[in-house]
């Protein structure tokens, strides 16, 4: 696989995004908003409830499941809508007859299309990293290894928006609804700590925390206890489900599209 030609997609699609200055600079502003927006509202609901909080934790909480989320693209499904557009538009036909692999230049046209968002990201994790820095070697271990359950439960999460887009003509009802839940779910909008005991032990056994929450609670881990070795087997289990079940949808939908003569 020649990784220099999906570099000069990525830095193809980029250069194109540079051209609108004034949208750059509104989504710098939003990027930042909506993350003060999402502290400074938690933190009045915390000081009504009377719930004993952090503030700089709290504001480290949000910078962290933000940027996790942008960089894995499990907000906005960047790369489930960049193959939606190009199913839509019967732009994947073009593509399918290039020498790449189908998936390979579709996550490098979405990078190279939000890179300004990536860089934000990255600029938002350190932040959030200074603000609340591992505890230890250990906390650094069990943060790496959520990650990286988080990368393929979130690519298996935009591949399945993709795949869907091979089968019904509309897809947006679905995935504003998928959208919904796992900004609610995932510990982006609101933090799972907030949510009843009861609840919150439930919905850790599911993929969707690991998609943002799990990976920054576990910076304030400081050992493995038997709590956290059953969310690492519940993320290798889910992760490792769900990507397989998605792939083998996403080929059989595309080989049917395929065979259609699209």
């Amino acid at each position: 696989m020649d990784l220099s030609l999906y570099l000069k997609i990525v830095k193809f699609n980029f250069l194109v995004y540079l051209t609108y200055p004034l949208e750059i600079a509104a989504y710098i502003a939003k990027y930042f908003v909506r993350i003060v927006f999402l502290f400074v509202f938690w933190n009045i609901v915390a000081q009504g409830a009377k719930y004993e909080i952090d503030t700089k934790e709290l504001f480290s909480y949000f910078l962290l499941t933000t940027s996790i989320s942008d960089i894995l693209m499990n907000d906005n499904t960047n790369l489930g809508r960049t193959i939606r557009k190009a199913v839509l538009r019967n732009n994947i036909s073009q593509v399918l007859i290039k020498p790449v692999r189908l998936i390979g230049f579709f996550y490098a046209q979405t990078i190279g299309m939000f890179s300004l968002r990536l860089i934000l990201s990255c600029i938002s994790l350190i932040i959030g990293l200074i603000l609340n820095p591992p505890q230890n070697l250990v906390s650094i271990f069990l943060f790496i290894l959520f990650i990286i359950e988080a990368f393929f439960i979130s690519f298996s999460y935009n591949l399945f928006e993709g795949a869907l887009s091979f089968v019904l003509t509309e897809v947006t009802g679905i995935k504003n609804t998928m959208h919904h839940i796992t900004r609610v779910l995932s510990g982006q909008l609101v933090p799972l700590s907030f949510f009843p005991e009861t609840i919150k032990n439930i919905l850790l056994l599911t993929p969707i925390p690991i998609m943002a929450y799990t990976p920054v609670t576990a910076l304030k881990q400081t050992e493995i206890t038997s709590e956290i070795l059953i969310q690492l087997i519940v993320g290798v289990v889910w992760s490792v489900l769900i990507t397989f079940l998605v792939l083998k949808f996403w080929k059989k939908t595309l080989k049917k599209y395929d065979a259609a003569g699209n």
